[in-house]
């Protein structure tokens, strides 16, 4: 070691303060003479090579062993290389315990006038622990950066004044940025105005000492300038230079905030449908005694709607006096495990006014909370009074209806007397018993005949619709020539055809039954009213035809077209309604409006249907279809083609 100083005094202290300074920054020296072979080391030196000092000094060739095999290459060609003077170099050893040991070394060479390496000496700093400490933090820094990247919660580091020190990509983007374009920003930039108050109190919290972690659930405003829900988690610490440091954890709550949202606004859809139904729903709770009951359970009861749990509280003490055994009863079930059943009875309000209601429940699963009854009830009140009034005019019409049909049958055989009477006298004078009638006469008399068979045949329909109201219409079902009995009927209506120059014809297609299972009477009774329409309310020169097909095995179609005006679109529904002549009254065409409302119920009688198809201006076809010989049961109703 070179001379320190002249005073030996000074010396010592200062050779003792170097030597505390080289333990208390892990230095050590060395000196090497080359012309003695002696290298010298001073104490930290041993301790940094794992040595006692003791042990005596070092040999160059015990040095050169300590190297670590990577590095020893290196160190030989630097002491071959006579070029330097002086030269920092780095390079391991090995300590005999087999630890690695980071060296840095500072060493300057003497050499002499020849140029003789002579002399060298030099500074030895153990930088392991540095390396370590580094290289930990540097793993520490490493892993906090890749767990502040991956993890799939929005992270942020800010300063005291909210200013954005470091933010991951996962909270930039879901405000739509990137994480550069936030750096330096403050928080307040990303919070919408109104809310900037929860952050602040939550921080100033923190500052008072209220603990140093704090969450809090607010919106974000997106880039797009949508509002993102989110949960904020801040922890508070203060760094070395005594800065305080905020780290802030974000969870993504917006599909749960939007969930919150239609489960809320489903919430209030079921409070309304409720109240329009006037359905209300209650749970049960067995075990715990508790009942929740909806806003419309509350109201129907009587209670305030905010009343929506009643605890220890059962719909039973508002069930009337009289039903409250069979109500008991309909529990009993439920809870033994019955499921979906429903009953009908009274509940007294509130108020003490009396409501009917309609209760259904059924047991659910045992929950978390224990076993539990859900059930709704109805407010049928309003219903049931209209259904008894219903109910009652039902009656008072039924009633009407027997009177007006016992009416009809008495009045019409009260008409029918004298009518027959005046008929009877009128074909005596025709027939000229009491002397010869003139020409005004007999006009008299013909006038007097056709008004009293045409009020003879309103007689005669009114009564059989009267008949079969009363269901007291009796009919001889047999087998009926179809073909036979349609030439019949339209060779009644000959003469009245030809007056118009009307065509009559019957077709019967290859293939229909002959005969159909019907009364006789009454069939000519309806293709007579069809032909007689059909003639009617036809033109001048036109034709009515009647056709017979088979609609399949067990049915008959009879069909008659005619080529008159047709029935207007919008008074079809009209068609076979009861003294309703569909404006005919106004063009001077005689009838009474009774005949295709008795027909069809004549066909129905018969087990049959009766339907039309008509367009204006072209034809009209009223067709019913008849059951076959063989065929008892009631046909299959088919629509109008």
């Amino acid at each position: 070691m070179p001379n320190l100083g002249l005073n030996p005094d000074a010396d010592l202290k200062r050779a003792k303060l170097l030597a505390m300074a080289l333990r208390i920054g892990s230095f050590g020296y060395f000196t090497q003479d080359i012309l003695l072979n002696r290298i010298t080391w001073s104490p930290e030196t041993y301790a940094i090579w794992g040595l006692e000092p003791t042990r005596g000094r070092p040999t160059v060739n015990e040095i050169v062993k300590s190297f670590h095999p990577d590095d020893a290459e290196q160190l030989r060609l630097m002491e071959d290389d006579k070029s330097w003077v002086s030269k920092i170099i780095d390079f391991r050893i090995l300590r005999p315990d087999g630890e690695v040991r980071y060296i840095r070394a500072h060493i300057e060479r003497e050499f002499d006038n020849l140029g003789a390496h002579i002399f060298a000496y030099g500074i030895l700093l153990d930088r392991t622990d540095t390396l370590r400490a580094t290289t930990a933090l540097e793993a520490s820094e490493l892993r906090f950066a890749s767990l502040f990247e991956t993890t799939g919660a929005g992270m942020v580091i800010t300063g005291p004044r909210a200013d954005i020190q470091y933010i991951n990509k996962a909270f930039a983007n879901l405000l739509g940025y990137e994480p550069s374009e936030l750096l330096g920003r403050s928080m307040r930039f990303l919070s919408p105005p109104d809310t900037a108050d929860a952050t602040l109190e939550m921080v100033s919290a923190m500052r008072a000492g209220e603990g140093v972690r704090r969450d809090v659930e607010k919106p974000y405003q997106h880039r797009d300038g949508s509002m993102v829900w989110a949960r904020l988690t801040i922890n508070m610490h203060l760094r070395a230079d005594g800065q305080e440091e905020f780290i802030g954890v974000i969870q993504d709550l917006t599909e749960r905030h939007k969930a919150e949202e239609r489960l809320r606004d489903s919430e209030s859809l079921m409070n309304v449908a409720q109240t329009i139904g006037k359905i209300g729903h209650w749970v049960w709770h067995v075990g715990a005694g508790t009942t929740e009951w909806s806003e419309e359970m509350c109201r129907i009861v009587g209670y305030k709607p905010d009343d929506k749990i009643v605890r220890g509280h059962r719909m039973e003490r508002h069930v009337h006096p009289d039903d409250v055994r069979s109500f008991r009863a309909m529990i009993d079930q439920i809870r033994d495990g019955q499921m979906g059943l429903s009953h009908e009875f009274r509940l007294i309000r509130v108020d003490s006014s009396t409501r009917y209601v309609i209760g259904r429940a059924m047991p659910m699963d045992d929950s978390r909370g224990g076993r539990r009854l859900i059930g709704t009830i109805q407010d049928i009140t309003d219903a049931k009074a209209r259904e008894d009034a219903l109910r009652r005019e039902s009656v008072k019409a039924e009633a009407a209806n027997r009177a007006k049909t016992l009416f009809l049958a008495n009045m019409s055989h009260e008409l029918r007397t004298p009518l027959n009477a005046i008929l009877g006298f009128a074909q005596l004078l025709t027939l000229g018993t009491r002397g010869a009638l003139n020409t005004d006469q007999r006009e008299y008399v013909s006038s007097i005949m056709r008004g009293g068979e045409h009020l003879l045949r309103l007689i005669n329909d009114v009564l059989d619709l009267s008949r079969i109201d009363s269901g007291h219409l009796t009919l001889s079902i047999e087998p009926v020539n179809l073909l036979m009995l349609t030439n019949e009927v339209l060779q009644s209506f000959t003469q009245t055809a030809a007056a118009r120059d009307i065509t009559l014809s019957a077709i019967s297609q290859g293939g229909a039954p002959e005969t159909v299972n019907a009364d006789r009477v009454r069939l000519i009774q309806v293709l007579t009213n069809l032909v007689s329409n059909a003639i009617k309310f036809n033109r001048t020169g036109g034709s009515v035809s009647i056709d017979i097909s088979a609609l399949n095995e067990r049915h008959v179609r009879i069909a008659v077209t005619d080529t008159g005006h047709g029935i207007p679109r919008d008074r079809h529904a009209e068609v076979f309604q009861s003294f309703n002549r569909l404006g005919a009254e106004s063009q001077g065409v005689e009838g009474t409006g009774i005949g295709l409302a008795l027909s069809k119920r004549l066909v129905e009688e018969m087990n049959g249907t009766m339907g039309f198809d008509s367009e204006p201006h072209v034809l009209t076809t009223f067709w019913f279809d008849l059951p076959t010989v063989g065929v008892k049961s009631a046909p299959v109703l088919h629509a109008a083609q």
